[in-house]
């Protein structure tokens, strides 16, 4: 039965869009990374939740995401993520579902793993590709996920140009572009499976039944 819950899933030739962010909404050059750590930090407690209109979920920005989200907030424009963050999560279609790692898993039994989002935005001439990850728990009953983190890399248009990226002419600082699934799914490289809920009565039955079989033999070795 589909869970109305989970994510619309974009295909592999569907086409995410680039943001322009213009110069009067990037983030402030800060002299102290402790400064620009607040200034994001303050930024994304403010974002609360926003939705993916083509993915129909919604991404809570939670302290603890926060904080993995400014993990690499001091690299070249990465922090410009941040500038015009609704209409990234916006615009930004979900690729699939990823097992939650052992990290992850020691961390919070509960994650079940994570959906993986992909955005794109243009600044100051540069075009970088955004893969979002949000925490996806046993027994979901919400459209509401936590964001935990994403990366940035730049994207190299002469690379591009003449196969992935699509554009009505060659330059993304006159028009929006837009990149297909397939090349985000190919630079980021990410280990998708099929999304599959955990039968919990189930396995409640079955814990049951392994701790009353171990019982019985204690109780035969005791005769």
């Amino acid at each position: 039965m589909e869970n109305k819950f989970r994510p619309i899933v974009a295909k592999d030739n569907d086409f995410v869009e680039i943001l322009n962010i213009p110069k009067e909404k990037e983030v402030p050059k800060f002299k102290k990374k402790t400064d620009l750590r607040k200034y994001l930090i303050n930024k994304l407690n403010i974002a609360g939740d926003l939705k993916s209109e083509k993915a129909n979920t919604v991404l809570h920005f939670g302290i603890d995401g926060t904080k993995r989200g400014i993990k690499y907030s001091n690299r070249k424009n990465q922090n410009q993520f941040f500038a015009d963050l609704e209409n990234i999560i916006g615009r930004a279609l979900c690729g699939g579902f990823i097992k939650a790692d052992y990290k992850h898993k020691i961390k919070n039994s509960n994650i079940l793993g994570q959906d993986v989002y992909f955005a794109s935005f243009n600044f100051n001439g540069n075009l970088y590709a955004v893969e979002i990850k949000a925490d996806v728990f046993k027994n979901q009953k919400s459209n509401k996920y936590s964001y935990a983190g994403h990366r940035i890399k730049e994207i190299n248009l002469d690379a591009i140009k003449n196969s992935e990226l699509h554009t009505e002419n060659k330059s993304v600082n006159l028009t929006p572009s837009n990149l297909s699934i397939t090349y985000f799914k190919q630079i980021f490289k990410n280990n998708f499976v099929e999304y599959k809920e955990e039968n919990f009565v189930k396995k409640y039955i079955n814990t049951i039944l392994i701790y009353i079989k171990k019982f019985l033999v204690k109780m035969k070795n005791n005769l």
